[in-house]
């Protein structure tokens, strides 16, 4: 295996292209680069750890810098890895939940797309509807519930049976498990019909069907709609029954061309959203399609935050699951980071491979794991459910000052002398091989997590909430100085 010790390496998501990156890539990619310093304080080149940052963009950092393989092969692709389907990244962020995903077909959901839309788009919001919905089935985890219907002026309707996620669930595009309900969604987010949508229906036929939910799963119903549906009626009852389970209400409404109310204050639903403590957002146009688990990001924040209240803040470790880039069964220290915006930024987290060690060792980090209790996809304890109301009321910017440009490729021309490309290195890099000696040390891999995951994330947050404060004027303080490799 060939790393680096002189500085992380990043692997993209799809297209993976570092000519053609989105802006929230690239300001993580400029942000997290100060986490350098922090990973080789951490690390050893006697003592094999990989540690690693996967951000909510979709960016994945690691270090010590490993070569990925190019080409079409799903062992390594450079640009390719959906972080956000992997075991570790949803252990970090997930409780046992019955998820239920709805969304409005009515009005103009089925018109052509408003020009602030990117022409790849496709032609509908039912079309980016069903693009956002099959990439949220592919991050469920396993004892997971889920069911996706549709809403109109007509009624309500179940797109097939509600699946029970198996403990075997694979991410793959390959996966049968949910493939009758991707199918549903693929066939029947292609219709649309007249009139105002029945949203108060939508969600009282939802609530309905939680009376045969396990106790101990939290209960999320997530919302898709352009907003023109009925005026809400019936919203003490309603209100009553989401608050008896609880469950968690995100609307996401899609913005339209020319419209005078785009956040709906005019309407009930700002009283009715945060009467049950729910979130209401207004999506992005470009992010919604470009970047759709980005666009959605503040619903994998609810999750983030629950996790976290039932681990107790307790770093947790996962199931044992396949290596991505070797075939090695391995399991994941993880703790999620926030920004200061309470916006989940990404997940901080140390590999271990237990079947590498000697079997005296291997044997004691098994009986370690048997005795964890912030460990795998864990139940959600009414008690440990924090809901509260969040309505946005105005167009949020994300951009920070002295932000890199696209033109610069990811990169703060200001303290980094290394191109994206060098970071982003696929079979022509300059590395050291490991030999098989390191292998022999690898108990600080178990020692090593609980003493710096926490640190580390405190210090990704303090990155890029001093980076976005505006304290001091201009470029954050801290990327000003450089890690040792520039």
């Amino acid at each position: 295996m060939k790393v680096n010790y002189q500085r992380s390496y990043l692997t993209l998501y799809p297209p993976g292209s570092p000519d053609d990156l989105r802006p929230e890539a690239i300001r993580d990619i400029c942000l997290q680069r100060a986490l350098d310093a922090t990973f080789m304080n951490i690390s050893s080149k006697t003592e094999f750890s990989y540690v690693y940052f996967g951000s909510a963009s979709g960016v994945f950092r690691a270090f010590p810098g490993r070569e990925r393989q190019a080409g079409n092969d799903t062992a390594g692709e450079c640009g390719n890895y959906q972080l956000h389907r992997r075991p570790w990244y949803k252990n970090a962020i997930s409780v046992q939940k019955q998820l239920k995903i709805l969304v409005d077909t009515g009005n103009s959901m089925g018109s052509e797309l408003p020009p602030n839309y990117p022409p790849d788009a496709g032609s509908t919001l039912l079309e980016v509807s069903s693009n956002i919905v099959l990439k949220m089935l592919k991050t469920v985890s396993p004892d997971d519930f889920v069911d996706v219907a549709t809403f109109n002026s007509s009624g309500y309707y179940p797109l097939g049976s509600q699946v029970q996620v198996s403990s075997s669930f694979d991410d793959s595009e390959d996966s049968t498990e949910l493939a009758a309900l991707e199918a549903s969604v693929k066939d029947r987010l292609a219709r649309s019909s007249p009139g105002l949508s029945n949203l108060t229906g939508a969600i009282l036929n939802a609530v309905g069907t939680f009376r045969d939910a396990p106790a101990d799963t939290l209960k999320v119903i997530v919302i898709f709609t352009d907003g023109q549906f009925s005026p809400l009626t019936n919203t003490t009852i309603l209100t009553a029954q989401i608050l008896a389970w609880p469950v968690k209400i995100i609307l996401f409404k899609f913005p339209l061309s020319g419209e005078t109310d785009p956040f709906l204050n005019t309407t009930l639903l700002p009283n009715f959203i945060c009467g049950v403590q729910g979130t209401f957002e207004l999506l992005d146009a470009v992010d919604s399609t470009r970047n759709p688990l980005y666009a959605i990001r503040s619903f994998y924040t609810f999750m983030a935050r629950t996790q976290l209240a039932v681990a107790k803040n307790q770093s947790t470790w996962s199931a044992r699951y396949l290596s991505y880039s070797q075939p090695l069964n391995g399991t994941s220290v993880t703790y999620p980071a926030f920004g200061s915006d309470g916006q989940l930024i990404g997940v901080a987290g140390i590999d271990i491979y237990p079947e590498e060690f000697n079997s005296t060792l291997r044997d004691s980090v098994y009986r370690a794991l048997e005795t964890r209790t912030a460990k795998g996809n864990m139940p959600a304890p009414v008690a440990s459910i924090n809901l509260a109301c969040s309505y946005q009321t105005a167009v949020r910017s994300e951009k920070c000052n002295g932000s890199p440009s696209v033109a610069n490729g990811g990169v703060c021309k200001a303290t980094d002398s290394t191109g994206l490309q060098q970071r982003v290195c696929c079979d022509s890099c300059q590395l050291a091989t490991t030999d098989s000696s390191s292998k022999k040390n690898l108990v600080l891999k178990v020692v090593l997590p609980l003493a710096v995951l926490i640190p580390l994330i405190l210090c990704i947050g303090y990155f890029l909430i001093r980076h976005c404060s505006g304290d001091g004027g201009g470029r954050d303080k801290p990327i000003n100085n450089p890690p040792p490799d520039t």
